[in-house]
């Protein structure tokens, strides 16, 4: 071998084993240059001969075992491994131990494997190569005997969503068991079903059950005998009834004779099981170690005797910590679920937030009317000010149905306020007056405003004794009562004493809701209204629930839901307060978005169903399984706006519309069955499926037979689909007006010069699809449209987008800068973090969320930010503190510009294009930055700012590459306004680089450009076609600058200025 090719893979080499280290093992090699030193200095670290290192490696290969699921290639690999360092140590494995150890790693799975192996070698010698190949013959067996045939006349069931209108509960109410799947087997010979496990049954009863013989002909003792609910790994609920408890045996049965008697058909055969009733196939099975075995888990819509414990306990949190004793009573009204006759475990938090000395004397009478007598008592000052910075709470309480009112107040002279407040709302509500006030002597109860207006209405207030609160035990009780909640709640939920008001004004609401012993064990809030109380929409204080965005908050393509913490009540009976820890903000709700319930979104497909009638009547099945219905989501919605930077400078009219569920409308060209939604199945016909007519949301096909649905449509009507846009129709009418139509999934947008055109296109869009007419178009993805007619101009705006994302990361109030991006920033990969810590620091940051919201303003109408995000976001895969830094500064130039917006119709409808290109720019590849921006009617239409593909030699070469991109641009948008039928004069791209015009122009190879790609002389052709022009452009006046460069503040305003914006 030569030296020089010797020497080139020397160094490919070192390469290869230096790529191979990791960082904190490569600085005890770094000082090696040679192959052969650096390898012989890693295997004196990590391979050294010792005893040692040779019985770990001994001991390792002994133990070795292929775990279930795991490839024997990937088994057999990991083998080898340990065959050869041992090796290496100079330990030879010969061909018959190496049989034995691998024969030896087998589980017990593979015991008949093992066995026949061992009985069929001759000599009880075992060949390596022999037991490789079995290996690879019983995978292939195994594989084989798992794939499941296709049956016809057969529908299983993929799993139904438990959603609002659904039978089943939330998961709070459900089971939590720990191994959720648990193996069964199938005995033909067994009397009845049998298992160890106690915590699986939903009901248990104890007896003399007697005992039963074992296969070792030893006796096991019956212990109970109960009902267990399963989920079958076809997603049907299977109830095995009378169920032995044995805990001497050691597996699950299922009893094939038990299920025969329910009416069940059991199928064994070919190594499968499968167990039928009528046409469904209930559960499935496969042989494993000569038994028939299937695989359930414990039903979450069921109470098993695990979760049974645990009941009363989420019900003692939920109803904020509440008594044994209530409970029980409320079990026994049948007020709550479960919890009746069952233990209530110690808890905790009630240790700690309910220790006390002496309970107060109770009141010997109580007054028989509401009314009659109020007691009040004011608690405080609270160490920790709350969230709305109050530090007291007072108590009113109604001596007759001992119903309690909580209200916060940062000082004790509001009392008197919130006192007239609450006299006020209940002599509304009751239609009585308030006779008698029972309070202590405090100051904020004897105020001569007090006095004179207990006075004004005839109500008598009573003071204690100073010194004696036991006069006002009521209200003293209940306001120990309710901190010591509050003190439970809080630390339950681990939120900070901040919440206290909160969990003071919960408290309050659970206590009108739970047992009082005054009332003999009745409930406050009946006796005062009379009606039994709610508790299906009670939470635990603390727990995580989501709170669903509106759709004026969001944009398409946001979360519709952001996660918070519940934290009370709301003044409906069902609504929510729920704490934001993001935005550091209280919301209100109304809907129960925990995060165990399914969304609705199937509730409402299936009104739309049911009132065009999309499926069948149910029918038997006879072909591929049926589909299910769970997770369906809806599509969101989009719009685009270049028709509106065409109406503005026409004077058209811009219209919006909507098609409700249109994604129904497509007609399907398959066969396709669903699964009938559970809660809307036919009577007498529960186990048939629905054969759909029309798509559904959720099938693949809906999107592209909805497009087929309103393409024909629209082609039926006499409009034109275009070229450069299939989803944009034109109609040219006789008199020479127009209307064009955009379609974006299931939103329109409708331009045209006659308003009374464009009436009937919407009537004959009411007359096929079912519509939602939004009139002119005020708000697109987000972007607020504002329009002069009579000046015929038009404004994009995206303000409150950028508001909310600034407020989302906390820069709404941050230090505006007035660049994009400053000077002094210098990104590049040496940033990025390459430590372990640095990494997780970076972790917390939401650097890609930032990055795309940005991203999404840049898009839409802030091309001034646009070199800055393509900057930053080239770090997104491992950023680091300087590129967040870069990222925040742009954050602060956005919220020094948020009112800056794109606006047209000043000028002539006329195309224009610029190009630019920077040198270099990329600190890490040294490529550079290709930028062109077009403007029609003043405004900016269309921008990009991109890495060229390729390291120019030259700024020539680099401008000569970013106009190829602008010209294959503006051809583009050339087809697109001519199937508009606004055709242009001349299409023009301006570029500041001479040598870049020249070389378009010249087709002479010469020594500078002749290793440019034949790609990008493909401009030569365009130019030379005159399909487009190149001219000079100062590069002082060229708006494409900002798109490629950091440029001052000066010249950013000059370009963005070009292009259409501003800030008015």
């Amino acid at each position: 071998m030569p030296d020089k090719e010797w020497a080139k893979m020397h160094r490919k080499t070192i390469g290869c084993i230096r790529q191979c280290i990791e960082v904190s093992v490569f600085h005890h090699v770094s000082q090696e240059t040679k192959a052969d030193t650096l390898w012989k200095k890693l295997e004196s670290l990590y391979e050294r001969k010792t005893a040692q290192n040779k019985a770990f490696a001994i001991r390792k290969l002994a133990h070795l075992k292929l775990k279930e699921g795991r490839s024997v290639a990937e088994h057999l690999s990991e083998f080898q491994d340990l065959v050869n360092q041992l090796t290496r140590m100079n330990l030879v494995v010969d061909d018959k131990l190496q049989a034995l150890l691998l024969l030896s790693s087998l589980p017990d799975s593979w015991e008949t494997l093992v066995v026949s192996l061992s009985n069929s070698a001759p000599n009880g010698v075992l060949q390596l190569a022999m037991v490789k190949d079995s290996l690879f013959n019983e995978e292939t067996r195994r594989k084989d005997m798992g794939k499941d045939d296709a049956q016809a006349l057969v529908t299983e069931n993929r799993g139904r969503s438990k959603g609002r209108n659904s039978k089943g509960r939330g998961e709070d109410e459900c089971c939590h068991v720990a191994d959720p799947y648990d193996e069964w087997v199938i005995d033909s010979a067994a009397s009845y079903h049998v298992t160890p496990r106690r915590e699986f049954f939903t009901s248990y009863k104890a007896g003399n059950l007697g005992r039963v013989k074992m296969g070792n002909k030893s006796y096991a003792d019956i212990v109970r005998i109960g009902d267990i609910c399963v989920e079958t790994n076809t997603g049907y609920t299977l109830k095995l009834k009378d169920v032995r408890h044995i805990p001497d045996m050691r597996l699950n049965l299922i009893s094939v004779s038990v299920l025969d008697k329910e009416g069940y058909e059991s199928h064994l055969g070919n190594g499968k099981w499968k167990l039928f009733k009528g046409s469904l196939v209930f559960a499935r099975g496969k042989i494993c170690c000569t038994l028939y075995k299937t695989q359930v888990k414990l039903c979450r819509d069921v109470v098993n005797a695990a979760q049974d414990d645990s009941m009363p306990d989420l019900w003692h949190r939920r109803l904020a910590h509440m008594s044994e004793k209530g409970l029980q009573i409320l079990a026994k009204k049948s007020l709550i679920p479960f919890a009746k006759g069952m233990p209530l475990n110690s808890c905790d938090y009630c240790l700690f937030g309910k220790q006390h000395r002496v309970s107060f004397r109770r009141s010997s009478t109580r007054k028989s009317n509401v009314l009659d007598l109020v007691y009040s008592d004011v608690c405080g000052p609270i160490e920790v000010e709350s969230l709305g910075g109050n530090r007291y709470f007072v108590t009113f309480i109604d001596d007759a149905s001992r119903k309690v009112w909580v209200y916060v107040l940062k000082t004790k002279d509001q009392v008197f306020q919130l006192f007239k407040k609450f006299h006020a709302m209940v002599e509304r509500e009751k239609g009585k007056s308030l006779k008698c006030l029972r309070t202590d002597n405090g100051g904020e109860y004897t105020s001569n405003e007090f006095e004179n207006y207990c006075s004004e209405y005839g109500i008598r207030h009573e003071k204690t004794v100073p010194g004696t609160p036991q006069h006002n035990g009521v209200a003293e009780r209940i306001n120990r009562t309710i901190v010591e909640k509050v003190r439970c709640m809080l630390r339950m939920a681990k939120l900070p004493k901040s919440f206290w008001a909160e969990a003071v004004q919960t408290a309050c609401y659970l206590i009108n809701r739970s047992p009082s012993v005054p009332l003999d064990f009745d409930i406050p809030e009946r006796v005062w209204t009379g009606e039994d109380a709610s508790y299906a929409h009670l939470k635990v204080f603390g727990c995580k629930t989501f709170a669903h965005v509106p759709k004026e908050q969001r944009l398409k393509l946001d979360d519709k839901a952001t996660p918070c913490i519940f934290v009370g009540y709301g003044d409906a009976e069902f609504g929510y307060k729920l704490w934001d820890p993001k935005k550091k903000k209280m919301i209100r709700s109304i809907s129960d978005l925990t995060p165990t319930s399914s969304s609705s979104d199937i509730t409402t497909d299936i009104e739309e169903v049911q009132v065009e009638n999309y499926g069948d009547e149910p029918a038997e099945v006879d072909g591929d399984d049926a589909i299910d219905t769970e997770g369906v989501e809806q599509e969101g919605a989009a719009h685009s706006t270049r028709d509106g930077r065409t109406s503005a400078s026409l004077d058209l009219e811009l219209e919006q519309m909507d098609v409700k569920t249109a994604f129904l409308h497509g007609d399907l060209e398959e066969e396709i069955y669903m699964v009938q939604p559970e809660g809307f199945e036919a009577k007498g016909k529960e186990h048939k499926v629905c054969r759909l007519k029309k798509s559904l949301y959720g099938l693949k096909q809906a999107p592209r037979q909805w497009y087929k649905k309103f393409d024909s449509f629209m082609v039926g009507q006499g409009y034109t689909r275009t070229d450069a846009d299939h989803c944009m129709y034109v109609k040219q009418f006789p008199n020479g007006k127009f209307i064009i139509l955009l379609l974006y999934v299931d939103d329109m947008l409708i331009v045209g010069q006659d308003a009374n055109m464009v009436g009937s296109l919407k009537k004959e869009l009411f007359k096929s699809f079912d519509m939602k007419d939004l009139g002119p178009a005020r708000q697109i993805l987000g972007m607020q449209i504002l329009r002069d007619r009579k000046a015929k101009k038009l404004w994009l705006s995206q303000e409150k987008y950028v508001e909310r994302v600034l407020e989302r990361f906390n820069m709404k109030h941050a230090k505006p800068v007035s660049t994009p991006l400053g000077g002094h920033f210098k990104l590049s990969k040496k940033s990025c973090p390459s430590s372990n810590k640095e990494k997780e620091n970076m972790e917390s940051i939401p650097y890609s969320s930032a990055v795309g919201s940005s991203m999404y303003a840049m898009v839409c109408t802030r091309l001034d930010i646009t070199h800055a995000v393509g900057v930053v976001s080239s770090f997104m895969v491992n950023p680091g503190k300087e590129h967040w830094e870069a990222v925040k500064w742009i954050f602060r130039y956005l919220r020094g510009s948020s009112k800056s917006c794109l606006s047209f119709g000043s000028s002539k409808p006329v195309l224009e294009g610029y190009t630019d290109a920077d040198m270099a720019g990329d600190l890490d590849g040294r490529k550079s930055t290709s930028g062109f921006l077009f403007t029609f009617a003043g405004g900016a239409v269309s921008w990009q700012s991109k890495l060229q593909k390729c390291v120019a030699l030259s700024t020539t070469e680099a401008e000569y590459i970013a106009a190829t991109e602008a010209g294959k641009e503006m051809l583009w948008m050339k087809r697109f306004l001519q199937d508009l039928g606004l055709k242009q004069d001349e299409y023009v791209v301006h570029c500041d680089s001479q040598s870049a015009l020249d070389l378009s122009k010249n087709s002479t190879y010469h020594s500078r450009t002749k290793h440019i790609d034949v790609r990008y002389h493909w401009l030569r052709l365009i130019v030379d076609q005159q399909l487009m022009q190149l001219r000079k452009i100062h590069t002082d006046k060229n708006p494409a600058d900002m798109l490629t460069k950091v440029v001052p503040k000066e010249k950013l305003e000059l370009c963005a200025g070009s292009a259409g914006m501003n800030s008015n």
